[in-house]
């Protein structure tokens, strides 16, 4: 498996868990919350603006990079 569907197993399989745990949501967020969410969902978005500027060949190394600080910032 190639990293870009590791990537891509790991998204579908938090997609699904997303999904399923909807109906325990509370809504509407507090002000907070909904400021915070809104932070990491612009997070998001510039992360998949910059994965398409990464040429082909250096793919691997990124993604190796994202998972190595996605998992320090997890601790």
């Amino acid at each position: 498996m190639n990293p870009n569907e590791l990537f891509g197993s790991i998204v579908s399989a938090m997609v699904n868990q997303a999904l399923m745990n909807q109906q325990r949501y509370v809504n509407p967020l507090p002000s907070d919350q909904q400021e915070a969410q809104q932070k990491m969902l612009d997070a998001i978005h510039d992360f998949q603006e910059n994965q398409k500027k990464i040429k082909p060949k250096y793919q691997a190394q990124v993604f190796d990079s994202v998972v190595l600080k996605i998992a320090s910032e997890n601790g």
